[in-house]
């Protein structure tokens, strides 16, 4: 599993399908649901950490990319296109919106179901609806109010359900402007964020809420760098010199190195300013 994550941590998976459809996704997992199979889906393989032991289940992949369709100020997109290439998209039809969106890793179903987001916006704010699988209520078309949106937060990390499309706002908007707003927040992301080059598994910890309200949320890598964590090293993992809330696999590193390294990170934390930090990478697989 290694190669689909973004850490490039990972052992086997006892099944593997990669699902090329909505369809085959559907039949995918609800198989495995009702054959009491243990079953994930994989996207983009951002913000996971991977057992190195690998996972008894079967692992779906989602590589369902049937739509990418335009309408009036909305753009109808399938869950296995990366959130990258939709950002293109826009920037390509002159359609703004998604311009905090450039650089972000992971798929579109991926950043639907973790309300993906930079610089104060998020992918919720954007969506209009999306075809969806739960098994309470089948297959059917929700507005964005059943995800239920809180910060990198959806109804969906908590229970089980699949994102089939998503179909977004978007407004026409002027082609040099848009690719400025998407140069701008890619030199923020380059300067402070580790290169393409480098493996890791994006932010690892949630920021915090406001203390008052109406503020911003508080920053978990400010409390992560007042605590001492740029550098830390367990094995082949690595709190990154630049940013003290990303954890870099700098060769060789395990599961279990990074599991390790964060709870270091936590408890540095939580002895200097009585915080707890709420990791927003997710492990999958039994790491001990």
């Amino acid at each position: 599993m290694a190669p689909l994550t973004t850490i490039r941590i990972g052992g086997p998976a006892a099944l593997f399908f990669k699902a090329s459809s909505a369809e085959q996704l559907f039949r995918a997992l609800v198989s495995a649901r009702d054959l009491g199979l243990p079953h994930w889906l994989l996207g983009g393989g951002s913000n996971v950490v991977i057992s190195d032991e690998g996972l008894d289940g079967l692992v779906v992949f989602d590589a369902n990319r049937e739509r990418l369709d335009f309408a009036e100020g909305q753009i109808t997109v399938s869950s296995g296109f990366a959130l990258r290439e939709l950002v293109e998209e826009c920037r390509r039809r002159r359609l703004s919106g998604f311009e905090f969106a450039a650089g972000i890793p992971g798929s579109v179903g991926g950043a639907v179901c973790g309300n993906a987001g930079a610089y104060g916006c998020s992918v919720g704010e954007r969506l209009v609806e999306a075809e969806v699988w739960s098994p309470q209520c089948g297959v059917r078309r929700v507005p964005a109010e059943f995800f239920n949106f809180a910060y990198r937060d959806s109804v969906l990390k908590h229970e089980e359900g699949i994102v089939f499309s998503a179909r977004f706002r978007v407004e026409p908007g002027q082609q040099e402007q848009i690719e400025a707003a998407m140069q701008a927040n890619l030199k923020r992301r380059l300067e402070r964020l580790p290169p393409p080059e480098l493996p890791s598994a994006g932010s690892f910890f949630k920021n915090l809420p406001p203390e008052r309200s109406g503020e911003r949320r508080r920053a978990a890598g400010l409390f992560l760098e007042q605590a001492g964590v740029k550098g830390l090293r367990v094995g082949g993992a690595q709190v990154y010199e630049k940013h003290a809330n990303i954890i870099v696999n700098r060769g060789g590193a395990t599961a279990r190195d990074v599991r390790t390294l964060a709870q270091k990170m936590k408890a540095r934390v939580q002895e200097r300013f009585g915080i707890t930090l709420e990791e927003e990478a997710r492990y999958l697989g039994t790491i001990t």
